[in-house]
This record gives C-alpha cells, sequence and structure tokens, in this order.
C-alpha cells in the first residue's frame, strides 16, 4: 500500500447519524423549514436515504441543542427562535 502523500488527507466516515444530522441542521439554519414546522420524519428518511434509526439520533441531537423541540406522540417541530436567540445572535455578531 502507498503511502500517503504530504498535503492530501484522508477522508473521514460519516456515519449515516452525523450525516442526517449535518444536513438537517443546514436546512434548518437556511431556514429551509418554517419555524413550528412538524418534520415528517418518514419524508425525511426517503430523502436523505437514511433508515428510522440514525434519523431519530440526529433529531435527539438536534432537540438537545435546541434547533427542534419533541412533542411526545406527536413528533419533531422545528423551535421557534426566541427573543433570546436574536440576541445571542447580534451578540456574537459583534465578536466577529
Amino acid at each position: 500500500m502507498k503511502a500517503i502523500e504530504p498535503g492530501i488527507r484522508r477522508v473521514d466516515h460519516v456515519s449515516l447519524r452525523e450525516a442526517a444530522y449535518r444536513e438537517i441542521k443546514h436546512h434548518l439554519l437556511t431556514r429551509r423549514f418554517d419555524p413550528m414546522t412538524r418534520l415528517d420524519t418518514q419524508w425525511l428518511e426517503h430523502q436523505l436515504g437514511v433508515s428510522r434509526t440514525p434519523l431519530n439520533e440526529a433529531l435527539q441531537r438536534l432537540a438537545t441543542e435546541g434547533f427542534v423541540e419533541v412533542r411526545p406522540r406527536r413528533g419533531y417541530f422545528v423551535r421557534r427562535p426566541t427573543v433570546q436567540d436574536a440576541i445571542e445572535l447580534f451578540d456574537l455578531r459583534q465578536l466577529h
């Protein structure tokens, strides 16, 4: 096997859970999903090409981070930004 040449980075293996997480988060941050919209998990499974388990793990992580909220027996919903979220975003932008 050949040695890896300098300057060429190895491609990291990304789990299906991580890939689903990144894709959904991207869509949440770019506001492709309206606030308070119920996320259709069957549609997401089909669109992302993943099964229920990695999708649910990704959505749970997004819920933990505050991007979506879980409503028992109803599903996952896009969280509505709060005034505090806007203040934090404004403060963050002032730092850059």
